[in-house]
This record gives C-alpha cells, structure tokens and sequence, in this order.
C-alpha cells in the first residue's frame, strides 16, 4: 500500500472520469492539530472507513496526512498536492521541504511500523495541521523566584505566549491522539503539556537571572529570542520524542515582582542612590556634608552607619568614607582631600 503522486489537469474532470472516492480537507484553523479526512463517494460502491485502490487524495498547503489501518500509521505525506491511493506500491514518505532532522525521525518512525499480513478493516485518513500553532497564552499562578543580578532574591509573576508546530505526525497521533471521529484540538494538548512547559520555563528564567544572562527581571520581555532558544534547549529533544511537537518560540508580554519583592526593589534602589550620591561627590572633589560615619559594604553594596552591614553581615573594615567630603579613605586617620579627621 502506498501513496502515488498524481498529475491533474482538470479536477473536476478527474473526479468524474477516474476516481471512485476521493478525501480532502478544508482549511485547518489553527485550534485544530488533526482532522479526519472528509470522504466524498463518486460511485455507488464506496465503504466508508475503507480507502478503495485509485482513489484521490487532496492535500493542501500547510497540511500534512498520516494513513491509519487499524489504528496503525501505514504512509505519511507531508507535501502538498494530489495523490493516488495504490495497494501495489509500498509505503512512501513525500517531505522534500522539511528539514532532514525531521525527515530522518519521521523515516524512522514509519521504518518501525509492520504493513504485512494485516487484512484491513478500518482506513482513516487523518489531516495534520504542519503550520506554526501561535498565540498559547500561558502565567504564572503564583509568584516564582528569579535571582535578579541587581535585586538579588526576588519573586514575580509573569504571563505571555508561545508557539509550536508538529514536526513528526506519527508520534503525535500514536503516543498522543489516536483516532478520533472528527478532529483534535491544540487545547487538549497544551493542557497535557503544560506542566512540563513551566517547567523548562522556570530553568530558562534562571538562566537569564544572576547565574546566567545577568538579566533584570524588568528586561525579561525584551529578551524573546534568547528565551526562545533556552526553553527549546530544555523542552525540543523531549517533546519531539514523547509529542512530536517542538517549540517555535516564547514570549514574555509582563513580568510584575510581588509585594514583599517590590517593597525590597524599592528599598534597594534607595541604598543604590545613596551609594551614588557618595560616589558622585568623592569623584567631583565636592565639599557637601553627607550623614555622619557612613560607609558602603564591600560585599553587597548597601550603605550603613553600624560597625556591621546591616543587609549581609560584612564586618566593618578599615576602608571608610570621609563624612565631610565623601573621599575613600583606606588606613588613614585624616582626609586626602580635605584634611578633616576621620572618626573611627
């Protein structure tokens, strides 16, 4: 059994002098990944669930189709145009567009299933949507962490979308689908997968935070491709094997921190200006009298005034701040700059 490529010059003119039967399918929206194909009977002998030897095969750009006996895959094509349905011939795979990574899985697949010896019963010719699936909305329900390479330790909420096409309809009509009556919508999928979604998600995020990118959390949204190419890393290998599906790409629209994470954003940003006003005014040789005794953790950052850092520990050391002008002094009693004596 097999698929023939034909030549048409007239449809019409096919359908009423050639073929017995022939199948297509309208146009796949994109809520829906498989389709049976609609059998439409020229004759007056057709069965139903029956493929009968010469019959037609339409299929149109942006699809593929997948021939099941019982319950089995026996041919595929992932190339548009009209086919042949011949018992003769033996399986073929028709996907000269596809990529050869992907040709080579499916080649493979279908090298595994047997044709021989199986009086058939039941023939289903099922349409596959092979376009990019888009706009998967997905957030967070509650608030997850992300190591932030400025705020440290935060936790935030996000929601945004992603994309997936089917790469190897084999695998996802027989580890995931099967046969269906009518069609199969990317919902119940999505559902099944989301768990490992947020999963490979949560990994990509860490990966653009302090251990990875150095990336804020408030620039996470700029950052779709280098989000997209992290959660393929984690998700491809594994949803082509176990789906069939690999992902397209990932968006972020929003990222939002909690309460308790704002409130520690804020208080953060206030150290750092601090920090700067100090900085600013030791470099510009400025004579503005700053808050008594102050200095900035060598560790963390943060601006104090106790002999430890009050947000990591950090014991005060010999390196101080003259509180008159703001000079970093190291192992001095007296300012550099201004002359005025350093109170320990």
């Amino acid at each position: 059994m097999g698929l023939l490529k034909a030549v048409l010059t007239s449809v019409q003119e096919t359908l009423n002098d050639k073929y017995k039967e022939y199948f297509y399918c309208d146009s796949l929206d994109n809520h829906v990944l498989l389709k049976k194909g609609q059998f439409h009977q020229v004759g007056n002998h057709s069965i139903e669930n029956v493929i009968s030897d010469g019959s037609m095969i339409v299929v149109n750009a942006g699809q593929g189709i997948i021939v099941v006996e019982n319950g089995k895959v026996i041919d595929v094509s992932l190339e548009e145009g009209v086919y042949t349905w011949n018992t003769n011939t033996t399986p073929s795979i028709f996907n000269e567009e596809d990529s050869e990574s992907v040709s080579n899985s499916i080649d493979e697949t279908l090298r595994q299933v047997s044709f021989g010896g199986i009086v058939a019963k039941d023939q289903r010719i099922y349409y596959v949507n092979m376009k990019e699936i888009i706009n998967n909305k997905f957030g967070s329900s509650s608030p997850v962490p992300y190591n932030d390479p400025r705020y440290l330790s935060i936790y935030i909420k996000y929601y945004g979308v992603f994309s997936f096409k089917v790469v190897n309809p084999i695998i996802l009509y027989e580890n995931i689908i099967g046969n269906v009556k009518d069609e199969y919508v990317k919902d119940q999928l999505v559902e099944m997968c989301m768990s490992e979604f947020y999963t490979a998600l949560d990994t990509a995020l860490s990966n653009l935070g302090a251990n990875g990118e150095g990336l804020q959390f408030n620039e996470i949204p700029g950052k779709q491709r280098e989000l997209s190419k992290l959660m393929a890393h984690c998700l491809d290998e594994e949803w082509i094997k176990t789906r069939g599906i690999q992902i397209q790409s990932v968006g972020i629209i929003k990222v939002t921190p909690d309460q308790k994470s704002q409130l520690k954003i804020d208080k953060r940003d206030e150290e750092l200006f601090k920090r700067d006003i100090i900085q600013s005014e030791g470099q510009s040789s400025k004579t503005t009298k700053v808050e008594h005794d102050t200095w900035i953790c060598p560790q963390c950052q943060t601006v104090n005034d106790g002999n430890f850092c009050k947000e990591c520990g950090t014991k005060r050391d010999k390196i101080m701040y003259c509180r008159y002008c703001g000079t970093k002094v190291i192992d001095g009693k007296y300012c550099p700059h201004c002359g005025n004596k350093i109170d320990e």
